[in-house]
């Protein structure tokens, strides 16, 4: 039996996978975004999930400036708009993460 626990907030997720103990994964393990900050409008994102990642770049007021979607183990994005501060919103079909990106 495959069990999958998660708490809205939390940054860990427990696995249980039949007969294997349950094993904890963060958060942190499916999306990571660097540099941030950044002036040269180039960020790498990798995810170690393996699927699909959609990317969403958002103003602060919610409006979609930027999308874009990957199968790669890690990609670089450019992003097409001003200085100014940002979220960067990423999912796949397991976890939605947000990052809040500066830029210079």
């Amino acid at each position: 039996m495959d069990t999958l626990i998660s708490t809205a907030g939390m940054d860990t997720l427990v696995l249980n996978l039949g007969t294997t103990p349950a094993r904890e994964i963060s958060v942190s393990d499916y999306f990571q975004v660097f540099p941030n900050i950044t002036s040269d409008r180039l960020l790498k994102i990798s995810s170690n999930s393996g699927t699909k990642i959609n990317l969403q770049l958002l103003s602060v007021d919610g409006k979609v400036l930027q999308r874009c979607s990957s199968i790669v183990p890690f990609e670089y994005v450019n992003l097409e708009v001003a200085a100014g501060t940002y979220f960067l919103k990423l999912s796949n079909n397991y976890h939605t993460q947000t990052f809040k990106i500066v830029l210079l």
